[in-house]
């Protein structure tokens, strides 16, 4: 993977996400700054790797950040962003306006100065459709903050300081919603640090939560900084991981009735620094294992290296010893897995500080065998990003009848988010049929799916996924440029350049899967191409433009705003 300016970029970073900010179909990296140090974005491409972005307002506006959740909040479409900050800074606020362009938002409850933040999450919390923002705060109150969406689609907020998930006071540190009490509801979890009692938030009714003072969770009072929610032994319930800085980790099972039970012999290193985590299937065996990353110490000098662990298949965890974790050490934050390199397996990024000297890391994914299947899901506007959906995906591995569950989430650990969901398979060369529950309680079903392919599933579609490149990404010698302008009023222009004379077709769908036009069909030359996208006759939305060249199928989504 070619990462220019990465390795030579020592930054204080401490939030990392893998998500595809410019709606091109590749996933892109962003990583938040402390000590008032702008942002750092690099595009995903094709052949020439990430590339630094180096303007715009998201990576232009310097403050003391730390976690940042990425959604399409307005219902356009495309990704919006929040970054949260300490030492009293406002949290910034962007929208974004189309391929990837954000415009940073300074008005508004959710701008004003103050906060000691740590984190923050997208989730509809009061079951309006809407994506609302949860933040954790470590310093000040003590009061974490709750900010609803106006449901207008302009990016407008309305502080909500009388809801239970906001009258509880701790040091927070993580924020993970989960419908871990399996009604159709998300429930929350916050981790504390300094020995409060983490906070497990069980959603009664649409907006009406309660802290369940009953859970073993609650009566946990460790240095807790991250959780992460993970199906580990396949039974389709959420198990919860909980890193302990300066303690062993946790992990809590549970059950179909809801309840999360302390599981004694998970596994896990004693005594570790732990910061950040992630689940992942890293050998594509049909399980989950998990990162976890270990930073910050009293003392400045001292170093810790991140590890990993195997999962043998039944949710128990041992050492990943020969992982290569610890051929580095440091202080690491936030992380995220997600396949970078399109190779099928999953890679590592984490978020890096000690003393202003480190650079943030890309472990990649050297392992080859096993197959794998990826889902982009898209939602119903407002909710596209799909935030709180559910995936469950039936196959059969070394000869067992297998579901996988995934969830869709705006935050996962400390500091760290992905949206594109992994699923390895084993020796399976397709899923016999993937269950999407999504956020609005609708369920559908995707049969016969094969491997080692990313998909993109679509509310409403049902056995009419889009396929994004069945061996991968578009052929080297293929490259197709963001659709400009985007959003459009009128019309819009589609580019490619071709290194070969080979078959294209395009066509215009709507979020359904419906062919509304065929833009081209037949032979095209070397060289460059260009056609115009009329759309004076259809109505305001967004749509998605599907290209195939050769064998292979790509898409990009195409905002008109009238």
């Amino acid at each position: 993977m070619d990462l220019p300016a990465l390795g030579a970029d020592s930054t204080d970073s401490r939030s990392v996400a893998l998500i595809d900010l410019n709606g091109d179909g590749r996933l892109d990296l962003f990583f938040s700054n402390s000590s008032h140090e702008d942002s750092r974005v690099f595009l995903g491409g094709s052949e020439t790797g990430f590339e630094l972005v180096s303007s715009g307002d998201l990576t232009s506006s310097g403050g003391r950040s730390d976690g940042a959740s990425f959604a399409d909040v307005d219902g356009d479409g495309d990704l919006d962003a929040a970054i949260v900050n300490w030492y009293g800074d406002p949290t910034q606020l962007f929208r974004n306006e189309g391929n990837g362009q954000f415009s940073r938002i300074t008005s508004g409850p959710v701008t004003v100065p103050g906060s000691y933040s740590e984190t923050c999450s997208w989730a509809d919390v009061n079951g309006d459709g809407w994506l609302d923002l949860y933040i954790s705060n470590s310093g000040g109150s003590l009061q974490n903050q709750l900010f609803l969406n106006s449901a207008t689609g302009d990016v407008e907020f309305e502080s909500d300081t009388m809801n239970e998930l906001v009258q509880w006071q701790g040091h927070s540190r993580a924020v993970a919603f989960m419908d871990w009490t399996m009604d159709g509801q998300i429930d929350l979890a916050v981790s504390n640090e300094g020995s409060d009692t983490n906070q497990p938030f069980i959603q009664q009714q649409p907006g009406n939560w309660q802290l369940d003072f009953t859970s073993q969770l609650y009566q946990n009072s460790n240095n807790t900084m991250t959780m992460s929610w993970g199906d580990v032994d396949n039974d389709g319930d959420p198990d919860l991981f909980l890193g302990n800085h300066g303690q062993t980790d946790q992990l809590y099972r549970a059950s179909s009735s809801g309840n999360l039970a302390l599981d004694s012999q998970p596994g896990f290193l004693p005594d570790t620094r732990s910061f950040g985590s992630a689940f992942g299937d890293l050998d594509n065996d049909g399980d989950l294992d998990l990162v976890v990353t270990q930073g910050h110490d009293v003392s400045p000098t001292q170093s810790f290296h991140d590890v990993a662990y195997r999962n043998d298949g039944n949710g128990n965890f041992a050492l990943w010893v020969d992982s290569g974790l610890d051929l580095n050490s440091g202080w690491s934050y936030g992380c995220a897995l997600a396949d970078l390199d399109e190779d099928g397996f999953l890679d590592l990024v984490t978020a890096r500080w000690q003393a202003e000297h480190q650079p943030n890391l890309v472990w990649r994914n050297r392992l080859s065998t096993g197959h794998w299947i990826q889902f982009d899901l898209i939602g119903i506007s407002p909710n596209t990003t799909a935030i709180g959906a559910r995936i469950r995906v039936f196959s059969s591995i070394n000869g067992s009848h297998t579901v996988q569950t995934r969830w869709v989430e705006g935050q996962t650990g400390y500091c760290g988010q992905v949206l594109r969901q992994h699923v390895g398979l084993g020796e399976s060369q397709r899923a016999d049929s993937v269950v999407v529950t999504w956020p609005d309680g609708t369920t559908e079903r995707w049969l016969n799916v094969p491997a080692d392919q990313r998909v993109q599933l679509l509310q409403g579609g049902g056995d009419t996924a889009l396929r994004s490149g069945d061996r991968g990404p578009l052929p080297i010698g293929f490259i197709l440029s963001p659709v400009q302008p985007n959003p459009f009023n009128s019309t819009t222009r589609i580019t490619w350049t071709m290194d070969k004379v080979q078959h294209v077709s395009i066509h215009m769908m709507d979020l359904r899967g419906r062919t509304l036009r065929c833009l081209a069909a037949g032979l095209y030359p070397v060289g460059n191409h260009s056609l115009s996208l009329d759309g004076t006759a259809l109505s305001s939305g967004l749509y998605l433009v599907t290209v195939r060249a050769g064998d292979h199928m790509y898409w990009q989504t195409a905002s008109l705003v009238k």
